[in-house]
């Protein structure tokens, strides 16, 4: 049986639900300047349109 799972987007705030989260959604695992990576990070969680929109971002784009 699987279980549902919630999550919400870090950058707009809207829910995502799904019972597989891996595809409905992308994470990212950021760790500051300095901080070692043996430490957990902060995880930030995306929806898919926040997802394109940093892609785009780092590729470039606006």
């Amino acid at each position: 049986m699987s279980q549902k799972v919630e999550v919400v987007c870090d950058r707009c705030g809207r829910e995502i639900t799904s019972y597989d989260i891996k595809i409905s959604s992308a994470k990212i695992q950021l760790w500051a300047v300095g901080e070692h990576r043996s430490m957990p990070g902060q995880r930030i969680d995306l929806c898919e349109d926040c997802y394109e929109k940093f892609v785009n971002f780092i590729e470039g784009g606006e």
